[in-house]
């Protein structure tokens, strides 16, 4: 594979390019538009932890880390190295721009892996939310930092979900426990819960602890006490990131929901444990009436944005990055409060430390009540409200703009000694 550099600025991404998380849709989504300025060349090198999980398209060049250095000599221009990867896997590049981005949930420093000195060696940020850059920030980095989102799309039209699109999305519905003990379940198309919910919620997340999936399940407990309550909740549920899990994804959740006390009662939530590619993944999304987050830290919140482009409406709390994501005034806002606290099962790269936001007892049944009282017009100008704030915030053609601006930054001359300017700080920032 030819990695030969003319007149061309080299543009090379580390990170995970090729699975289908966050981390790596949003690094792609971002290199895809890079590619499209003149006399740029971007080249890829995949860093991603699981090679059972690499479905994703990466439209570029991929080179390994050896070859790397090969275009960093032959380059009559620059290069510039967006190293899209967590703190810890950041790795200065000699004769190259050092770009760091990465996503980090809470705002705990850590200082035990030497993350003070791996931000130094970065030469600027591109911070995804302005959380991350005060966050880099409040870690000692002193260059430039710019908010540079995970670019989306926002058509002007929901999008339309295809005839038979949900028959095809298979769930996990579970049902009143009987006299054993068990819940009683049943494996239904995603179109028949549709067709039986007055108001169907749909969350995205995965069993890492800081989801707060048992409040969510508490909180919906709560909203179900109601006998009229004809509503259903789908959890689009990833098992990875979870502690203690046994071999059977039913077997767990069913423990989790007589841990929350739903013995005795319906629950009215049904689970889908298969990986949805993206067409199934907006048919999820085109078919709910609302999404419903009750995470504790988001570096980003990508399935917010993604419901956001969809035309639903998101109640969800409003702190870490996902203050970026909603307006302030955002009526189906979940209050929550700062806490340190241990979480249970949490990965060991959070400090035991760590300050996560809490939703509010309450919080999440109460929204739930609103949106549940509003008639169509109402819900159709919060969602109005909301795609605006994101449209301004993390559409593509916003982030052409930041881009070329960074661009044109990073391909100036560089000043004399005598001539620099001391370099001005974004003011959310500082």
């Amino acid at each position: 594979m030819s990695t030969s550099i003319t007149h061309a600025v080299p543009f090379i991404v580390r990170g995970d390019l090729r699975s289908e998380t966050g981390y790596a849709r949003a690094a792609r989504a971002l290199t895809n538009l890079v590619a499209r300025f003149p006399d740029i060349a971007v080249f890829g090198i995949d860093l991603h932890p699981n090679p059972a999980d690499c479905g994703g398209n990466f439209a570029h060049t991929l080179i390994d880390e050896s070859q790397m250095w090969q275009v960093v000599r032959q380059s009559t221009q620059t290069p510039i190295v967006l190293h899209y990867t967590g703190i810890d896997d950041f790795v200065q590049v000699p004769g190259a721009v050092n770009i760091g981005a990465f996503y980090w949930e809470t705002d705990t420093l850590v200082h035990q892996r030497h993350w003070p000195l791996r931000l130094a060696g970065m030469d600027r940020i591109w911070a995804p939310t302005s959380f991350l850059g005060t966050y880099a920030r409040a870690s000692g980095f002193t260059g430039d930092i710019t908010v540079v989102p995970w670019p989306h799309e926002f058509p002007d039209q929901a999008p339309a979900v295809r005839p038979g699109a949900l028959e095809g999305i298979q769930a996990l519905y579970f049902g009143r426990s009987g006299p054993s003990g068990r819940f009683q379940t049943q494996t239904v198309p995603l179109r028949k819960i549709r067709s039986e919910a007055r108001n169907l919620f749909v969350s995205v997340q995965s069993l890492a602890p800081r989801k707060g999936l048992p409040i969510l399940l508490r909180e919906w407990r709560n909203y179900i006490d109601d006998p009229s309550c004809q509503d259903i909740l789908v959890l689009r549920l990833a098992f990875r990131h979870a502690h203690g899990i046994n071999a059977a994804p039913a077997e767990h959740f069913e423990a989790i929901l007589k841990t929350i006390g739903f013995d005795g009662v319906d629950p009215r939530i049904a689970v889908i444990h298969d990986h949805l590619p993206d067409p199934q993944l907006s048919a999820l999304y085109g078919a709910c009436d609302s999404y419903v987050s009750a995470s504790y830290g988001e570096g980003f919140g990508g399935p917010i944005i993604e419901a956001i482009s969809a035309h639903r409406p998101v109640i969800a709390p409003r702190h870490t990055g996902i203050a970026d994501l909603l307006p302030p005034d955002h009526p189906l806002t979940v209050n929550s409060v700062r806490k340190c606290v241990g979480l249970k099962g949490n990965v060991s790269a959070y400090p035991h430390s760590s300050s996560w936001y809490l939703p509010l007892p309450g919080e999440i049944a109460g929204r739930l009540r609103d949106f549940a009282a509003m008639d169509a017009s109402r819900r159709a100008a919060v969602v109005r409200t909301a795609r605006q704030h994101a449209i301004d915030f993390c559409s593509s053609w916003r982030l052409i703009a930041i881009l070329g601006d960074e661009i044109a930054r990073l391909r100036a001359p560089a000043l004399p000694p005598t001539a620099t300017q001391p370099a001005q700080e974004p003011a959310m920032l500082s």
